[in-house]
């Protein structure tokens, strides 16, 4: 799932089981699709994309990687500012979204499909009860270690520069804690006190 706005992008991936349609994770921020931009050495002016696995990556690496062809300043605080505030605000939204009402809400009957009716959740905890069998297939130890060992595990998702991040922290310590009521209020305060040349 994903959608870029040029303004403000925030780009969404996603991860639903098929059978029972749980969500199992709803991100942010995301790294994947930079793959081809390696190979092909070549970045699209602008991405257009269907509704397909990987357009919340693939927006994402794409604003980064435009984001040094002039169009957009790195350095634009009111950027940051808004990026402070408004991406743990996206997450955590997304965060109960997932956990507390798709996940938990009841499916109904689809027309042209041989998925099961219920509840997400449950239909994933207790696919035998609905006519399904887990179909996954186990990570091994050398698979864990690999993906661990080729650092992508260990690449942080924090996208400021260590001295705004620590600036906005020490404006507004409890940042995590901003409810969505309060996020106008919360921006324009730290912009009023922000004081780190970008």
């Amino acid at each position: 799932m994903g959608y870029e706005n040029s303004t403000f992008p925030l780009a969404i991936y996603g991860c639903m089981d098929t059978a029972s349609r749980k969500l199992l994770w709803l991100r942010l921020i995301g790294r994947w699709y930079l793959e081809d931009l390696v190979q092909t050495k070549v970045i699209s002016a602008i991405i257009r994309v269907d509704k397909g696995t990987e357009t919340g990556t693939m927006a994402t690496i794409h604003s980064f990687l435009r984001r040094h062809h002039g169009d957009m300043d790195p350095h634009d605080t009111v950027v940051l500012l808004l990026a402070f505030v408004m991406v743990p605000l996206v997450q955590k939204e997304l965060d109960v979204l997932r956990e507390t009402e798709w996940n938990t809400h009841r499916i109904r009957a689809q027309k042209h499909t041989n998925l099961p009716v219920g509840i997400p959740n449950h239909i994933h905890n207790f696919p035998d009860q609905y006519g399904l069998e887990q179909c996954g297939f186990p990570v091994t130890e050398e698979q864990e270690e690999a993906a661990f060992e080729c650092g992508v595990l260990r690449m942080s998702d924090d996208f400021f520069p260590p001295e705004v991040r620590a600036e906005c922290e020490r404006i507004i310590p409890d940042f995590e804690n901003i409810r969505p009521n309060e996020c106008n209020d919360a921006y324009l305060y730290l912009k009023s006190k922000f004081s780190v040349s970008v």
